[in-house]
């Protein structure tokens, strides 16, 4: 009776939970485990990425230098090309142990994401701002599965941002009521966490730094704020410090790593790569359609919106907030002009190493989605019209978060018959896969991960490879013509 009573007391949790769930990984579940989130590009990478930790932690040729991914050959560094994924290889590596499918093991990770995701800023809402369970949950359910985060499903690292809103709740959780030692040991775990964003996503971990920086300057500017900031500061920043000791030295190697990529923008093209205002209303939802088809980019990777209605509430939440609502404004305002201005756009990515590995605007919106969800939860929280009203916009609420493509495009059976196809003879080291034959001379994502994996599956080095930073130049030299594979 005790445990029914407490599921009761989380009722909308539980149900806001699975209804996410089933909302990301319908289609997961109705091919039998056979489909997977994303395309034949980026999610293969992903798998691929996780596949030579698993490789590297039991010395398996050629994958044991951790950060020299047998791809690009003969270029090294090449781990620091992309997303490193470490938050996703250390829960990976254990059950790859037990699981032999790797992508299957890629797909229950993916599930786990998800709800942590949802856990993670349930938590912060429930026992930080200390909302109830339907407001908690509504405003988690737009952190974790709203439209902007569906857009994502092909970039596993983007389902990995509980590392930084965990950090956010060990930071809220200090206070001078607990011991020294406890304080000490919350700041520790939040720059443990904030390390391990970086390794997941660095750009990931430069949002939730960019955000903290200017979430202080905003409050040093306004009286109530500025006096809750600098109190905070005077008690604990021994305990700061010692969390940002434990986050530098837990972080040094990628940075130091990820100096050798630097940015891969081309500076008179980057307009076309940063957001544009319409990007931020835009999304894919059958109820919002009819509304933003003639907005909506031919890139899905740079929809930004998370539904007209629920961004529409969420600002009207924000508005009625008591305290921090002009913070919370401004600090949207500067960060979309910090990632829509040009200029500012290129000075971040000149001093933070590795933000050039942000391509894509739509990863932008992750840094104000937090402040998104927060003020959907307020407004919820703070209802106070008819209950059938509130009731009706929930449901359209949930509704718009339904999307009109769930992304869902790579199939396993597919993967392993596209690979199947090519033997690389045993006395190769190396291989290049000619594939220009069958795409008029272009660059092709979808062949490069072929290549890459008929290399993983059979021990071989290759020429070709895909990842974040792509190499200006292709070196051949001393390819031996038994070792070159032509498209099939």
């Amino acid at each position: 009776m005790n445990f029914l009573r407490a599921i009761g007391k989380l009722k909308y949790f539980w149900l806001f939970l699975i209804f996410g769930l089933i909302l990301f990984t319908y289609p997961m579940f109705l091919s039998g485990f056979d489909k997977l989130a994303g395309d034949y590009g980026d999610s293969r990478l992903v798998v691929y990425i996780l596949e030579h930790y698993f490789y590297w932690f039991q010395n398996i040729e050629p994958h044991t230098q951790l950060w020299d991914i047998p791809i690009f050959h003969p270029l090294e560094n090449t781990l620091a090309y992309s997303d490193v994924f470490l938050g996703v290889a250390i829960l990976y590596i254990p059950l790859r142990f037990l699981i032999q499918d790797p992508f299957l093991v890629t797909q229950i990770i993916y599930i786990i994401s998800c709800a942590i995701n949802f856990l993670a800023f349930y938590l912060i809402l429930k026992k930080v701002i200390k909302f109830k369970d339907l407001a908690s949950a509504c405003g988690a359910f737009v952190f974790a599965f709203s439209l902007t985060r569906s857009v994502q499903v092909n970039h596993l690292q983007l389902m990995l941002q509980f590392f930084s809103i965990f950090a956010l709740y060990f930071m809220f959780k200090v206070n001078l009521e607990n011991s020294k030692f406890t304080n000490y040991k919350y700041y520790i775990i939040t720059g443990t966490l904030l390390s391990l964003q970086f390794w997941t996503a660095i750009y990931f971990g430069y949002f939730t730094f960019l955000g903290l920086f200017l979430a202080c300057i905003i409050c040093l500017c306004f009286k109530n704020s500025r006096e809750f900031l600098i109190t905070y500061f005077k008690n604990f920043y021994r305990e700061i410090a010692c969390g940002f000791v434990v986050f530098f030295i837990l972080t040094l190697p990628l940075l130091i790593h990820y100096h050798m990529v630097g940015s891969s923008f081309n500076e008179n093209e980057i307009l076309a790569l940063v957001a544009e205002i319409k990007d931020w209303i835009c999304n894919f939802s059958y109820i919002d359609s009819p509304l933003l088809k003639t907005l909506r980019p031919e890139n899905y990777d740079r929809i930004l919106g998370c539904g007209i209605l629920t961004t529409v509430l969420a600002f009207i939440g924000i508005s009625r907030l008591k305290k921090y609502r002009w913070q919370i404004l401004l600090f949207i305002a500067l960060v979309v002009a910090c990632f829509s201005i040009k200029y500012i756009y290129l000075f971040l990515t000149h001093i933070f190493i590795g933000l050039g590995a942000l391509r894509m605007s739509s990863r932008i919106v992750f840094i104000v989605l937090p402040l998104i969800a927060l003020g959907f939860g307020y407004l919820i929280e703070t209802w106070k019209w008819n209950k059938f009203v509130l009731i009706g916009v929930i449901l359209l609420f949930l509704a718009e978060q339904i999307p009109m493509n769930a992304r869902f495009d790579l199939s396993k059976t597919e993967h392993y018959k596209r690979v199947s196809e090519y033997q690389i003879p045993n006395r190769c080291d190396s291989f290049y896969l000619y594939y220009q034959n069958k795409t008029d001379g272009k660059f092709n994502t979808d062949y490069e991960l072929d290549a890459m994996w008929l290399g993983l599956l059979q021990g071989k080095r290759t020429y070709n490879g895909y990842s974040g930073f792509m190499p200006e130049v292709f070196v051949l030299k001393g390819l031996a013509p038994q070792c070159l594979l032509i498209a099939k």
